[in-house]
């Protein structure tokens, strides 16, 4: 005998499971209304089927066989999406094959019966179906709370490690399948029933442990294709310093060094305790070659003084440019007589040369293991400069 109020409850939480499923749905893929109307036709259908079981007394497995026939359509949405709609549809189905088998056998072990006479009688049908569904909404509604890792699953669907689980969810199919059989089995029911609960549990608890175990995997994938992507944007970050640095480092016009550069690398051999003397140099007559051939005569006047310079150097010097027509050559091993010596033959030779330069410089120095500070240096330099021109005039 099948109460009233029986269909109206089954219809109902087949409805509310519906709705569940059908937001499910959503979170893993992008809604259509294609997708909306077809998750309403295949709940129209499951209500239908779960109706037919609890009037007509369907096979338990032919009940099953069916229902997995009508969750199948949702793959008639994407074509291009079959393996991952397969994926969650195997999963899910696995799932409620499980919760409605144990829960037949945990209702046989209670009324003390065999599974073949619980399923004769269609209040406990409809009881296994309700508690099934029940079960199964619960446990769908979760899937909302866990979308990183259902997303995460959705997406690597089609990696080795879930084809492999594909392949153990096909298996674990005709498996339940197969158990379902034992519905039929009217010799020792105690035991059959403990048997199919122990099976469907053993299943179940494999299923779950796989599944963490691909989480698992799938978030360290996760994690070293983060790492690979931060490793990318911190080489990108320091090849823009890099060229960044190079552009503050030069002085693009002459082709010397920054004043930042030189202060930075005279800090360094000073840290360093290194000797070294520094020379300031101030170009003459750069004014006038301003006032009589304009500024881009004036810029080639101080770019040929630069080029000369460094020739006269000859890597023993490096040459900063401080502003203006003012200059400071860094001299690492010299020692103030040896650098006054060789800035007094570069002078020569420069202002002797084809294209003649004039300069007024200033030597200070800094002996090894000498406590010194840049300032100092800087300062005494200067002020040579301006002594030595003065001489010059």
């Amino acid at each position: 005998m099948v109460y009233s109020w029986i269909p109206a409850l089954v219809i109902g939480l087949t409805l509310l499971e519906g709705i569940i499923e059908s937001h499910t749905w959503a979170v893993l893929q992008s809604p259509t209304r294609k997708m909306t109307t077809l998750n309403v036709g295949i709940t129209l259908l499951v209500i239908l089927l779960n109706l037919a079981w609890l009037y007509f007394m369907l096979p338990v497995t032919l009940y099953y066989i069916l229902f997995y026939l009508i969750r199948i359509l949702h793959c008639s949405v994407k074509k291009e999406r079959l393996s991952k709609n397969l994926f969650f549809i195997n999963l899910g189905y696995i799932n409620y094959l499980v919760l409605h088998l144990t829960i037949i056998g945990a209702m046989a072990l209670v009324q003390r019966t065999s599974m073949p006479a619980l399923l004769e009688n269609p209040f406990w049908r409809a009881v296994s179906l309700m508690a099934c569904s029940s079960a199964n909404i619960i446990e769908t509604a979760s899937v909302w709370k866990g979308k990183a890792y259902s997303f995460s699953l959705n997406e690597e669907a089609e990696s080795a490690e879930a084809r492999l689980l594909m392949a153990f969810l096909k298996f674990s199919t005709v498996y339940l399948l197969l158990d379902s059989l034992l519905c039929f089995s009217d010799s020792e029911p105690v035991f059959t029933a403990l048997f199919l609960i122990g099976s469907c549990t053993i299943l179940i608890s494999v299923l779950i442990l796989y599944l963490w175990y691909i989480g698992k995997l799938l978030q360290n994938s996760r994690l070293r294709d983060e790492n690979v992507q931060l490793e990318a944007e911190l080489a990108f970050h320091a090849q823009q310093t890099g060229t960044l640095r190079q552009i503050t480092d030069w002085d693009t016009m002459t082709g010397a060094y920054s004043r930042r550069y030189g202060i930075r690398q005279l800090e360094q051999f000073l840290k360093s305790s290194q000797e070294i003397s520094i020379s300031f140099l101030d170009l003459d007559h750069l004014k006038i070659v301003n006032d009589r051939d304009g500024h881009e005569a004036g810029d080639q006047y101080l770019i040929g003084f630069v080029e000369t310079l460094m020739s006269q150097l000859g890597g023993s010097g490096i040459v900063s440019r401080i502003g203006g027509d003012e200059f400071m050559v860094l001299l690492p091993g010299y020692r103030y007589t040896a650098a006054k010596q060789c800035m007094g033959q570069i002078r020569s030779a420069m202002e002797d040369g084809e294209q003649p330069f004039f300069f007024s410089f200033g030597i200070s120095s800094c002996p090894a293991s000498g406590q010194c500070s840049i300032e100092k240096m800087i300062r005494e330099a200067d002020l040579s400069m301006y002594q030595d021109k003065r001489r010059r005039r």
